[in-house]
């Protein structure tokens, strides 16, 4: 089995449930968008595309991946919502 198919599911566990508490501040209420599920499959499909003889690296990348999730230091859509945070600050600003 790859090392990396638990830490996907777990991963994937983890952003629904991120989004059904915060589910009002999403674009579809309580439910997260696609393509923070695509960003997800891209790293953890990287991570498995390793070869065996690196099964031990690709387990501890990838819990830590999920680790850092859950701490909230890495989050799929990263990137979106900080594009929304300096589009909103920058409407306040011209306000």
């Amino acid at each position: 089995m790859n090392p990396v198919l638990a830490p996907l599911a777990l991963e994937t566990v983890l952003v629904t449930w991120r989004a059904v508490q915060d589910g009002k501040n999403l674009p579809v209420a309580y439910m997260p968008l696609p393509s923070t599920y695509t960003s997800i499959l891209i790293v953890f499909g990287g991570l498995s595309l390793l070869p065996d003889s690196a099964k031990q690296v690709q387990s501890i990348a990838a819990w830590g991946f999920v680790i850092a999730t859950a701490l909230n230091f890495w989050t799929p859509s990263g990137k979106i919502q900080a594009v929304n945070q300096v589009a909103s600050e920058n409407s306040r600003a011209t306000a």
